[in-house]
């Protein structure tokens, strides 16, 4: 049997969980969470009853969190390639600073969005969003 703090580990890092902490937390997203709640019969506060879902519902419900997160990427694309990809010139800025960068990427997202600043910035830049939006290029 699993040890309980590797689980717990495992289910932090992923990016479903991610994406629920973010849409769970911000009020920008209390639609989609009354919708989510509602048709999965879940409480995105409560981890318990969303991993306790059958297998189908559960890989169901991790799918359409990340489309919710990816549709909001999308209609924040134009601020956030300004801010993040020109202001901060995160290409250059990510090799100099490395994960310290998280915390200004975080500010933007707390600029453009009501609460889950910090897990949205940690599964932009853990997806490769940003790198994906600046064009940065990857070293060999």
């Amino acid at each position: 049997m699993p040890d309980i703090l590797s689980i717990e580990e495992m289910v932090a890092t992923e990016n479903w969980n991610l994406a629920r902490e973010v849409i769970s937390t911000s009020e920008d997203f209390s639609n989609e969470r009354d919708l989510i709640e509602n048709e999965f019969e879940v409480s995105m506060d409560n981890l318990g009853s969303i991993i306790d879902l059958p297998h189908d519902r559960f890989e169901n419900l991790k799918k359409r969190l990340l489309e919710i997160i990816k549709k909001r990427f999308i209609s924040l694309e134009a601020e956030l390639y300004q801010q993040i990809c020109i202001e901060l010139d995160y290409c250059n800025a990510k090799k100099e600073k490395g994960w310290r960068i998280t915390e200004y990427i975080a500010a933007v997202f707390d600029i453009l969005l009501t609460g889950g600043a910090t897990a949205l910035a940690i599964l932009a830049i853990k997806t490769e969003y940003l790198d994906k939006l600046c064009g940065c290029k990857t070293e060999a």
